[in-house]
């Protein structure tokens, strides 16, 4: 099996990823198989692919990465692009940091992906907005009233091996408070709900959001 794929980035340097038909918050390059009338050509598989699945004309392709991938060949290009996002299919196209993309189903081939762009100079947005998730965050446990008496602190990130991120909530108590020492024990906890609301927040941004491990979900 070949398969295409391609890298849009637009001027803001965020790259172009279409979602899982089944989850519209994993997110992909757009691309897929070679089919009998792309006539073995990976580049006319990337062109066909992307205007079926973005409604966008792509052209001067240029070949960034390819690997063996699921027995078979992967091909990744970067291209311009022209038009705008029109499609009739059930995913969610969209512009995002690459760091989505990586923290997807096939994020070991896109973290690939990344790194060959990086060592050719190619210049993109890779994380997401740190600030604008942070001040979401903070919003929900100021009105959360299992938070009560506490307020957001700041985000411990993880990165695993395979690229993929973790951002770990540490709240706390406010400065100027009656607490001796203004830190959470160990004893503080919150339903599984809240935890459902911080990974939903999480999920909007496209990576996993939770407590930190210091804080225990009843």
């Amino acid at each position: 099996m070949i398969t295409a794929q391609v890298v849009l980035i637009n001027n803001e340097g965020l790259v172009l990823g279409v979602s899982r038909k089944d989850n519209h918050n994993d997110f992909g390059l757009p691309g897929g198989k070679m089919e009998d009338i792309d006539n073995k050509d990976p580049m006319a598989t990337a062109i066909r692919e992307t205007l079926e699945e973005t409604g966008l004309k792509i052209s001067n392709l240029y070949q960034v990465f390819q690997t063996h991938r699921d027995g078979g060949m992967g091909h990744t290009f970067i291209a311009n692009y022209e038009g705008e996002i029109n499609h009739n299919e059930p995913h969610v196209v969209k512009w995002v940091p690459f760091q989505l993309l990586i923290n997807g189903k096939f994020g070991k081939y896109n973290k690939q992906v990344s790194e060959s762009l990086l060592s050719m100079g190619i210049e993109f947005k890779m994380d997401i907005d740190e600030e604008a998730m942070a001040r979401e965050v903070a919003a929900y446990i100021k009105v959360e009233e299992e938070f009560e008496g506490v307020e957001f602190s700041h985000f411990y990130k993880d990165v695993s091996w395979n690229g993929n991120v973790r951002y770990d909530v540490h709240i706390q108590y406010p400065i100027g408070s009656d607490s001796e020492d203004y830190e959470l024990e160990e004893s503080f906890d919150v339903s599984h709900r809240v935890d459902k609301d911080l990974e939903a927040i999480g999920l909007k941004y496209g990576v996993n959001l939770g407590l930190s491990i210091d804080y225990c979900g009843k």
